[in-house]
């Protein structure tokens, strides 16, 4: 959504709170990667916003033009631009965003995990909670091996929760996204995609994203789950696309596969969702929410 567009659905206050936050969210990530020395294979040169068509250009222009008022780092670039770095003319232009970069996303959680055991705090692996109940200001959570009672409760679990905040799940739109990783490219090759080393992904509706990784793997995604007869179809679907945009790219083979669930919510806004009846817990005020307030039941979102 662009943030003129989210300043109109939750106001003036909130929405350039949210603008922020999200506007921030890289940085955050860096200083923590620093902080903690997570080796993730991080990459701070940006992410592309590529136009897949002149409608989508004309999105990405409103998007830049926005952001550069907020005093943001962002550069639209037009489609001789774009080919350059992205080493590929199929797209309109694309909105450099240099505040972005990548990583190796399971290297980062590793890092985290271990940096979080290092200030004191325990893991435990494979114990599902089962319940869990508030008595006076505590709460009780309940697994099929044992229990735990805590001040507070943090749910993380976002468009996979199950047991009792399977209403998290619920409440969103499972989409789900594949990868796939090409063979090491070998150096010939290697200097003709995504030179300045950014993340890339296009303005279809079906997109396509694309980054490399440090061993010069090319990582191709979109939409779909690799499960049953959709493996073959997404790999055959990938191949096509990718060479689309990388015709000397065709003959290069997929060596690694996998996918998972991105959770959405119904108007693309963040929710807030009250896991408990209010009656036992401190009331929510909208000072401590960016959102607005959408009731739909005894439990709905903000």
């Amino acid at each position: 959504m662009p943030p003129d567009d989210l300043l109109g659905e939750i106001g003036q206050e909130y929405g350039e709170r949210l603008l922020t936050l999200l506007a921030d969210g890289p940085s955050v990530v860096m200083r923590l990667i620093e902080k903690h020395d997570i080796s993730c294979e991080l990459e701070r040169n940006g992410t592309l916003h590529c136009a897949a068509s002149a409608k989508g250009f004309s999105e990405i222009a409103r998007r830049a033009e926005q952001w550069q008022r907020r005093g943001a780092p962002v550069e639209l670039l037009d489609a001789h631009q774009t080919a350059k770095p992205l080493g590929t003319h199929r797209y309109a232009g694309s909105l450099l965003d240099l505040r972005a970069g990548t990583l190796q996303p399971l290297a980062y959680f590793r890092g985290l995990a271990k940096a979080a055991m290092a200030a004191g705090a325990r893991f435990y692996t494979s114990s599902a909670v089962r319940d869990a109940e508030r008595s006076g200001t505590r709460w009780l959570v309940r697994t099929n091996d044992g229990s735990v009672d805590a001040n507070w409760i943090v749910v993380c679990t976002d468009v996979c929760s199950t047991g009792p905040w399977r209403q998290l799940a619920d409440e969103q739109v499972r989409l789900p996204y594949f990868n796939f990783a090409t063979r090491p490219l070998p150096p010939e090759l290697l200097g003709t995609v995504l030179r300045g080393k950014e993340g890339a992904w296009d303005t279809r509706t079906i997109l396509s994203s694309f980054r490399l990784d440090r061993a010069g793997r090319l990582i191709f995604g979109s939409v779909g789950a690799l499960r049953g007869t959709g493996t073959m179809i997404q790999k055959a679907w990938a191949r096509r696309a990718l060479s689309r945009l990388f015709p000397h790219l065709e003959n290069v083979k997929f060596e690694h596969e996998w996918y998972g669930h991105i959770g959405m919510t119904a108007d693309a806004l963040r929710a807030f969702t009250s896991l408990h009846p209010t009656s036992s817990v401190s009331p929510v005020t909208m000072d401590e929410v960016l959102h607005r307030e959408r009731y739909s039941g005894a439990n709905s979102p903000i």
